[in-house]
């Protein structure tokens, strides 16, 4: 992973996991020490001491960690060459428009900076509002669209979509996603331009109606639904190898989808969020791990600003619903007050799957509650007797767990549509014997609840170079500059909720059309007799254009193909 503070090591190198099975990319992180004794006997000129170009065209392309030192006697004055933005702009045009800022090294002290990502930006009296943004204070480099949690979508197809029409996008439209209350929109999608047959990998793109091209929104690796409302062939799953200037190359049928189908030249491609024809939500698996090649859509955009403000991720998941008995400082020896060796039964609804009769006998000796894992114990029946109970298998799973001095019930869907009741049995009623209350004296049960925004225990959020952890379990990879995001160990079989700030100067990565780095240190004596000495140190893995979207966060997060229920692609390797 990219390097990310402390004191810069002399030589460091790694390797980066294959994007894609023919290819991998190597990173090298090698210290550069640069020194320049600034000659100002009878002029005080600023001298350039080191360039950046992400395109490659300068000594170096970007940096990691850089320190500017002043290694002599004289004082130093030192400018920093940045890409002016202001907010009555779209914060990435104008960006010809440098800023000098200007600071003062005396005799052995320096200066350290975290990353090439650096810019000045002007905050425009006279604009009061930017056209997608609240106000002004919102348009600031690191603001950019977004910021609210929202649900990430609904899916109507396996496609990434608001339930709508298509109706192709409208003169001088860009994004490929739309943010609006409350939903990620994605009605404009891209359209084909072309019928396309069972074996076509070359898809030409319909442009805009002002003639810009929508390939650029996409990236190779992304995984994309195929979607025809004039055939009756069912949606087919791609997958990105290759961006051309009106096409994209691409891998068809995956996951054994649309196998023998073609689709007419009105085709709609939207950008996936799940990876399987059966799957009617998007949710973690039951290892709580998620996968996505895009950041369901977000950040990409046809022009610039493109990518996501690293340091702006939150991601929120449901608390399963649950049912308590009602109950009051009960635990593992609190005898149940049922009979030994008796049997009892009782139902449960969990999620509306209609009730589903359990029965369990009692230990011939045991009749304490005991835990689910102490097998003897009146839980320990319960919860073997639920597990054999047809109906009660996946997410409509129930746990019977004691919870702060209380019986309680819970399913495993996290969904704010998950529910859970407590019913009569047919027979040798549960619900009235022993300690176990009457029906009508349970209470309601509580529903599927996303986490509360305050309580950061529980919210995934990203560390600004590409890292995520959730303090209550959960990690994994983001990209800022693809937005593809891999998740393990979060909530299982949970729905999501997401937030982040893209769309501006300051997300992604640095690349050249962006223009969001810093351009240049240049130096000078502050005293025409007596030249300075400027000491530059740096660490680079020699990120550039070409590799911005596989270093930007860390490591790239390349094919999908990990076994299990997640369903990933079956063709294409790599994977995080």
């Amino acid at each position: 992973m990219a390097y990310s503070g402390g004191a810069p090591p002399v030589q460091v190198a790694g390797v980066a996991k294959a994007d894609s099975p023919a290819s991998s990319h190597i990173k090298v992180y090698e210290n550069i020490v640069k020194s320049e004794n600034v000659h100002s006997v009878g002029t005080l000129d600023f001298k350039e001491i080191i360039s950046f170009q992400p395109d490659g065209t300068t000594e170096l392309p970007t940096f990691n960690y850089m320190t500017i030192k002043n290694d002599g006697a004289q004082p130093a004055e030192v400018a920093l060459v940045v890409p002016a933005h202001a907010n009555g702009d779209n914060m990435i045009e104008d960006s010809n428009v440098s800023r000098n800022l200007v600071f003062f090294l005396m005799a052995g002290e320096e200066i350290r900076l975290p990353r090439t990502k650096m810019m000045d930006f002007t905050r425009d009296a006279t604009a009061t509002t930017l056209v997608g943004h609240a106000s002004d204070d919102d348009c600031s480099p690191s603001s950019g669209n977004g910021g609210k949690f929202v649900v990430p979508f609904t899916v109507a197809g396996n496609i990434l979509q608001k339930t709508g029409t298509y109706t192709g996008n409208a003169s001088g439209t860009t994004n490929a996603t739309n943010w609006a209350a409350g939903t990620v929109d994605t009605n404009t999608q891209v359209q084909v331009s072309e019928a396309i047959d069972a074996t076509e990998t070359n898809l030409t793109l319909e442009s805009t109606a002002d003639a810009t091209n929508q390939h650029p929104m996409f990236k190779v690796n992304d995984l994309l639904w195929i979607e025809d409302d004039a055939t009756s062939d069912e949606n087919e799953l791609i997958q990105v190898t290759g961006v051309n200037t009106d096409s994209i190359d691409v891998i068809r049928h995956l996951n054994n989808t649309n196998t023998g189908g073609s689709f007419a030249d009105n085709a709609k491609i939207s950008f996936a969020c799940n990876y399987k024809a059966t799957d009617t939500e998007v949710k973690t698996d039951s290892r709580g791990n998620y996968f996505c090649t895009s950041f369901f859509g977000l950040g990409r955009n046809i022009v610039q600003p493109k990518g996501i403000v690293p340091g702006s991720v939150a991601i929120k998941f449901v608390e399963s619903a649950f049912n308590v008995l009602g109950l009051t400082n009960v635990n593992s020896m609190t005898s149940s007050g049922l009979t030994a060796g008796q049997t009892y039964k009782f139902k449960v609804n969990p999620n509306g799957a209609g009730d589903k009769e359990v029965t369990f006998t009692v230990n011939s000796v045991n009749t304490k509650l005991g835990t689910t894992s102490s097998g003897k114990g009146v839980l320990a029946q319960m919860q073997t007797a639920m597990d054999s109970t047809s109906g009660l298998e996946g997410t409509n799973r129930v746990i019977i767990h004691l919870k702060n001095g209380d019986i309680r019930f819970t399913t495993l869907k996290r969904s704010t549509s998950s529910s859970l009741s407590i019913n009569n049995g047919s027979s040798a009623n549960l619900l009235g014997a022993g300690i176990f209350p009457a029906v009508g004296d349970i209470p309601a049960y509580h529903p599927g609840v996303y986490t509360n925004d305050v309580n950061s225990n529980t919210i995934l959020y990203d560390d600004g170079v590409g890292g995520l952890a959730r303090g209550a379990g959960g990690s994994g990879l983001i990209n800022y500059e693809t937005g593809s995001i891999s998740i393990k160990g979060a909530p299982p079989h949970s729905n999501m909720m997401i937030s982040c700030a893209h769309s501006c100067s300051g997300a992604g990565t640095e690349t050249s059309d962006r223009v969001n780095f810093l351009r240049g240190v240049f130096a000078r004596s502050t005293n025409k007799y007596r030249d300075v000495n400027v000491k530059v140190e740096i660490v680079t893995d020699y990120s550039d254009d070409t590799t911005a979207d596989y270093f930007s966060g860390g490591e790239h997060i390349g094919l999908y193909n990990q076994p299990g229920e997640t369903g990933g692609p079956s063709s294409g390797g790599g994977g995080v």
